[in-house]
C-alpha cells in the first residue's frame, strides 16, 4: 500500500490540474452508452467551442490605443479627464479579447486587466474585469443592440451594498470606440436614472489609414424622401454642422443641424454647445463635421437618440 501512495497521490494532482485547465471539457465528454442524440448533442457542443463571427468582430479591437478617460466620482461634482495607454490583443486561439492598460487615475499608479468574449451557448457578449484599485473582479454580459451599442449589464454585492452597473460599448469606427460605466445603485445610493460615472474613447495609436469623409449619404435608408414617413436611421453617418452657417437654413442664431443628402434640418436631442467650441477653427460654425447618429424626422425636426461625433480628419 506504502508502494502505491506516490502514485494515487500524482492521479489526483492529475485530475485536478484536469478540472482546473478545462472547465468546459464535461460538455463535450460523451457518457459511456450515450444514444444517438447524445453524440448529437455532444458535436454540437464541440462546434459552439469555435470561435464565432462575434469574435472576428472583437478581434478588430486588437492593437495599441490612447484611453482619454473622463470620470465623475459623484453628481454634482467636477469631472476629470485624462490620458493611459492600452493594449489589446486576441487570446486562447482567439476566443478572448485581452486588454490592458496602465497609468494614474487620481494621482493613483494603476493597472487594468480586461477580458472581452461572446458566449455561443447563450448568445451574450461577455465581460471580466480587474484593476489595482481592489481585490475583486466585477463581471457583466448582456447584447448588441440594433443601434450598434453593445451593453452589457452586471451586479456586485459588497460589505456597503449592492453595485448595479451597465458597461455600454459605442464602436465608432475602426479606429475610434467609446465606453461607458453608468451606475444605478452604489451601495446604498441608489440613482433614479443610471450615473454615467466614467467615459473611456479609446483612439487607435498609429493609424495609417483615417477613415475617409463621409459623402453624406445615408447606410440605412434609400434615401431622404423616406425621412419624411418617419423612417428611423439607425447609426449612420451624416454631415453635422451649423444649420445656419453652413447648411443655409434659415434664422439668426447658431443651432446645430444634420444633412442627409441634400436635405438639412435643424437637430434636437443634443445642441450645438454640447461638442466644443463651435466658433473654433473645426466648430460646427466653421466646418462640416460627420457623426454617427440615429433618429428621426419629426415635424420638419430631426429628432437625435444617438450622436457621436467622428473625430475630424484632414483634407
Amino acid at each position: 500500500m506504502v508502494a502505491l501512495l506516490p502514485f494515487l497521490t500524482a492521479r489526483k494532482l492529475i485530475a485536478a490540474m484536469l478540472i482546473t485547465w478545462a472547465p468546459g471539457a464535461h460538455a463535450m465528454a460523451p457518457q459511456e452508452g450515450a444514444s444517438g442524440a447524445d453524440m448529437e448533442a455532444v458535436m454540437r457542443a464541440m462546434q459552439l467551442a469555435q470561435p464565432g463571427p462575434e469574435h472576428a468582430e472583437l478581434a478588430k479591437l486588437a492593437g495599441e490605443w490612447t484611453m482619454t478617460i473622463t470620470m465623475q466620482m459623484a453628481p454634482g461634482m467636477p469631472a476629470q479627464t485624462q490620458t493611459v495607454d492600452a493594449s489589446s490583443r486576441m487570446i486562447l486561439d482567439d476566443r478572448f479579447l485581452e486588454v490592458t492598460s496602465t497609468g494614474e487615475l487620481m494621482g493613483m499608479p494603476v493597472e487594468t486587466l480586461t477580458f472581452l468574449g461572446f458566449d455561443r451557448r447563450l448568445k451574450q457578449y461577455t465581460l471580466l474585469g480587474m484593476d489595482t484599485l481592489g481585490t475583486y473582479w466585477v463581471t457583466a454580459a448582456g447584447a448588441m443592440e440594433e443601434n450598434g451599442i453593445l451593453r452589457l449589464q452586471g451586479e456586485d454585492d459588497s460589505p456597503d451594498g449592492k453595485q448595479i452597473y451597465t458597461f455600454e460599448f459605442e464602436f465608432i469606427n475602426d479606429d475610434t470606440f467609446e465606453q461607458r460605466t453608468l451606475f444605478k445603485q452604489i451601495g446604498h445610493l441608489t440613482f433614479d436614472e443610471p450615473f454615467l460615472m466614467v467615459k473611456v474613447r479609446y483612439q487607435r495609436k498609429d493609424v495609417t489609414s483615417p477613415e475617409p469623409k463621409s459623402t453624406g449619404k445615408v447606410f440605412t435608408v434609400p434615401g431622404p424622401a423616406d425621412l419624411t414617413r418617419g423612417e428611423i436611421l439607425t447609426a449612420s453617418i451624416l454631415d453635422a454642422s451649423c444649420g445656419q452657417c453652413q447648411f443655409d437654413l434659415p434664422g439668426d442664431g447658431c443651432d446645430l443641424a444634420v444633412r442627409v443628402g441634400d436635405t438639412a434640418w435643424f437637430a434636437t436631442g443634443t445642441n450645438i454647445d454640447e461638442h466644443g467650441d463651435a466658433h473654433a477653427t473645426d466648430g460646427f460654425c466653421n466646418a462640416i463635421r460627420q457623426a454617427r447618429v440615429s433618429g428621426h424626422v419629426e415635424e420638419g425636426k430631426f429628432i437625435i437618440t444617438q450622436f457621436a461625433l467622428l473625430p475630424d480628419v484632414e483634407g
